[in-house]
């Protein structure tokens, strides 16, 4: 455990640094180039929550742009375009949701998959006539279940 994580690591040495990977996890070096890769955006408050689904998803082919709050999410969309937004529902400047919401009523971005993750709150809780998510994972998640939603 590293710092009251529930999260096993192991180091994996790459390059000239060591890496914290979580455990079962194979840490890929040589990935697809950049413009083959999914960009993903993930709004996530938690830092190690965020930084394992950080190094778990750039693992996994994945371009990976990891903001704190609502506003940097809110910033780095208008800048570039994902082509999948892993959101958090509760986060320090508001919702995720809200969010969410906001995504799905612009011409622009409403076509770009949004995937919500709570520890609060259940898929019960998203109805099919005020849902804007198009999935939902619950935390604590299992790595290989967040991988299969994402493909």
């Amino acid at each position: 455990m590293l710092d009251g994580c529930r999260y096993q690591y192991k180091y994996v040495k790459s390059s000239d640094r060591k890496l914290i990977v979580p455990a079962g996890v194979t840490y890929l070096t040589n990935l697809t180039s950049n413009s083959m890769q999914k960009h993903i955006c993930i709004l996530e408050d938690d830092t190690h929550i965020g930084f394992i689904l950080e190094l778990f998803l750039s693992s996994q082919g994945f371009q990976v742009s990891l903001c704190k709050t609502i506003a940097e999410l809110a910033d780095l969309s208008k800048k570039q375009l994902p082509d999948i937004f892993l959101l958090d529902i509760m986060v320090p400047d508001g919702s995720g949701l809200s969010f969410c919401k906001l995504l799905k009523q612009d011409p622009d971005k409403k076509h770009i998959p949004v995937l919500i993750m709570s520890a609060h709150v259940n898929a019960d809780h998203f109805s099919e006539e005020n849902a804007c998510n198009d999935d939902f994972i619950a935390k604590p998640f299992d790595l290989d279940s967040l991988s299969k939603l994402l493909d």
